[in-house]
């Protein structure tokens, strides 16, 4: 994957959320790590189909599950409190067990979580959770959306076999801008 591509996709989640949102970003001059991680998050959902009936037609609120907190996740709780995609509105919580994890169509993993998600991580596939993290490691450890930042740019990540096995289907956009994570058993 070029990384022109990959910056070009970064910059229209951003330019796209900035039209959704003017004022979120009106103080800040230059966004930072944390907010286009929290753009990018946003706009996965046009880019991802739940098959599951439960988790395939999220009427208007779109549940993201927080599995620890960190200032990527405080960022992503701020960003998504004042934006909606498509008509529909974010809900953001802090998940605590995992019986509420499984209640999200999303679930950010803070790195410092990693363990606790691998204890749970089975429960979100069979509920058909899109699993994201900035963790270098999180697509090959069983995650789906893995957004590390490698050199000088945020990189997508993308488990495929593991979002095959929860039910998710990925647009091939998405996927011509992602590098896809190969593993045989991605668990």
């Amino acid at each position: 994957m070029s990384s022109k591509r990959t910056i070009a996709f970064i910059i229209g989640a951003f330019v796209l959320s900035m039209a959704l949102c003017k004022p979120c970003f009106a103080q800040a001059t230059v966004p930072d790590e944390t907010q286009v991680r929290s753009a990018i998050v946003a706009n996965l959902v046009r880019f991802v189909a739940w098959t599951s009936a439960a988790k395939g037609n999220p009427h208007t609120i779109l549940t993201v599950g927080l599995l620890g907190y960190d200032q990527q996740s405080a960022a992503l709780e701020s960003y998504l409190s004042s934006h909606s995609i498509d008509g529909k509105q974010f809900q953001v919580k802090k998940i605590g067990h995992a019986d509420r994890a499984e209640d999200c169509q999303i679930v950010y993993v803070t790195p410092s979580e990693q363990r606790r998600f691998e204890e749970i991580s089975d429960s979100l596939v069979r509920s058909g959770v899109l699993t994201v993290s900035d963790d270098r490691a999180f697509a090959l450890s069983g995650g789906i959306v893995g957004l590390p930042v490698v050199g000088d740019h945020i990189e997508i990540q993308i488990n495929l076999l593991r979002a095959q096995q929860s039910g998710l289907v990925i647009s091939s956009r998405l996927l011509g801008l992602a590098r896809i994570v190969r593993k045989a058993d991605a668990k």
